[in-house]
Parts: structure tokens; sequence; C-alpha cells
């Protein structure tokens, strides 16, 4: 999710260059992600919040991965910002659901820091890797090819997160405690830092 909020920052020249709009412009498509984020996720858990989360979390991957690559076929800077502000919407939504699976698969309290700090690691991987591999695939291949590689990954994610959910894990949104096995819990977290990290 970080990598894709800093990869339209990584190949502004090529992005604008593809619009045929100016600079100023693409840099609009960063703001809209990071206020899909902050308004339009948030908005997403509670219109949700009664669904079953394991289900959410894993269609609000899908959807993501669906929308970066459906991101490919617009050519016009409108439609653009209106796809970034859908994606940076669910990206919100799935660190609202990562977060929440993380404290709840703990077996114990005190395990919860550590569990979070696997999806909060994504947030760092993405961090650094984002700019500089937007742009080196928009230089050696054309900026869509990084939309597709995303929405590939996100879509990985999304059947890794589904899988082990459903069959290691027997979660309750209000529970108190969850039942879990070890495995599945390390490749559980490491699905949530691979999706932070998308």
């Amino acid at each position: 999710m970080v990598t894709s909020e800093l990869q339209t920052a990584g190949m502004m020249p090529y992005l604008a260059q593809g619009l045929e709009v100016g600079i100023g412009e693409v840099g609009g498509l960063v703001t809209v992600y990071a206020l899909g984020m902050a308004i339009g996720g948030p908005a997403i858990v509670y219109l949700f919040r009664n669904k079953p989360p394991k289900t959410m979390l894993a269609l609000t991957v899908l959807c993501y991965s669906i929308l970066e690559i459906v991101t490919i076929a617009q050519s016009s800077i409108l439609w653009m910002l209106v796809f970034r502000f859908l994606t940076g919407s669910l990206s919100g939504a799935v660190f609202g659901f990562a977060l929440s699976f993380a404290a709840r698969v703990a077996s114990d309290p005190r395990e919860i820091p550590k569990d979070i700090s696997f999806v909060l690691n994504g947030l760092m991987i993405g961090g650094i890797i984002g700019m500089p591999l937007s742009h080196a695939i928009a230089e050696s291949a054309g900026w869509r090819w990084s939309f597709i590689l995303l929405g590939v990954v996100a879509a990985l994610v999304s059947l890794m997160v589904w899988v082990v959910l459903y069959c290691h894990f027997s979660i309750r949104w209000m529970g108190k405690r969850t039942s879990r096995m070890g495995k599945g819990s390390k490749v559980l977290h490491s699905g949530f830092a691979m999706g932070s990290a998308s």
C-alpha cells in the first residue's frame, strides 16, 4: 500500500508525458491518494463494521488490486484522480483491518505490540522501495507496468490472507480471544507486512 502511495511520486515525468498534463497536475495524484486514506479508509471500515472482518480484509485487498490494474486503462487525469482516491480509500481500510487482526491473532496480550510491528514493518519497506522501484519500472517498461505489478502482488496477498484466515483461524470480531495455529500466524503476519508494503 505504501509502495502504491509513493509510486506516482517516483514516475511523475512519465505520467505527465503519458497523460499529456503538467507535473503539477500529476502531483495531485499523490494528494488524492492521501485524502482517500484519511477520509475514505475510515469510512469503509465504519460502513462494514458489522461484516465478517476476515472476509472484508481479503475482499478489500482484492478490490484494491483490481483498481490498481484498471488504472492503466485511464488516459484522462480526471479519471486517474478518481481511481487514485478510490485506491487510497481501500488502502486506508486495509491498514485498519490488518492492524486489528494482527492484534487479535496474538496468543498473549503481551505479544500484541510485536504482532502489530509486523504490519508496521511493511510501512518501512514500502517507504524505502516505493519511489525507486516505480521510477525504475516506468523508465524501463512504462508507467502502466508499475500499476500492473503492484496489482498482481496485491492479488497474491489477498489470496494468501484468504487462505490463511479460513484455513488456520477462527476469528471473532468482538470475541475475547482467537484460536490460532503458530505457523499460520507467521504466514498471516508476513501477508500483512507484504500488503502494507505493496
